[in-house]
């Protein structure tokens, strides 16, 4: 657990190939079985204050009590993945945090130097944020609130790894 951010529910990896990165993660880690969603509907999107018409999808799996997401850009839009692809080649990219109050997080995060990166909301799934303090590659942080609906979800993706392989 995080002193400063409370718990991380999340390891994400942002991707070139997601279908191969999936192949990679079952067959040499055992990790899975993986919910991909493609695309991710977004009912909203922005870009450092802008709006963008991301279009990527996601897969989530489990190792334990870790949720390991990978995520892919399906088009040009400007994101943090499209950043991060381009800068680093792809890789861990952020830690998730549980958010009760998202915007007490937000406000904790600006207060440390963090600045909001992207946000967004994912239809029957929620909101999330995510800010960065732009100094090291992979620690870029999102905050991830549990509506009812995300929390449901999630819960049965953990118990699908529970005996698998």
């Amino acid at each position: 657990m995080s002193h400063i951010f409370g718990k991380v529910i999340q390891t994400a990896y942002v991707v070139h190939d997601i279908e191969a990165v999936l192949r990679h993660w079952i067959e040499n880690l055992g990790i899975g079985p993986w919910f991909y969603r493609d695309p991710v509907p977004l009912d909203s999107f922005t870009y450092r204050g802008e709006p963008s018409d991301l279009k990527m999808s996601i897969a989530l799996s489990y190792s334990g009590d870790m949720q390991f997401e990978l995520i892919q850009s399906r088009n040009d839009a400007p994101s943090a993945y499209k950043d991060f692809l381009q800068t680093s080649g792809g890789g861990q990219h952020h830690l998730g945090f549980l958010a009760d109050d998202l915007d007490a997080c937000v406000e904790r995060g600006r207060s440390l130097g963090y600045q909001m990166e992207q946000e967004g909301f994912i239809t029957n799934a929620g909101p999330f944020v995510y800010m960065s303090k732009g100094e090291v590659p992979g620690t870029m942080i999102e905050f991830v609130p549990m509506p009812e609906v995300r929390r449901k979800t999630w819960a049965e993706i953990q118990s699908w790894s529970v005996d698998w392989g």
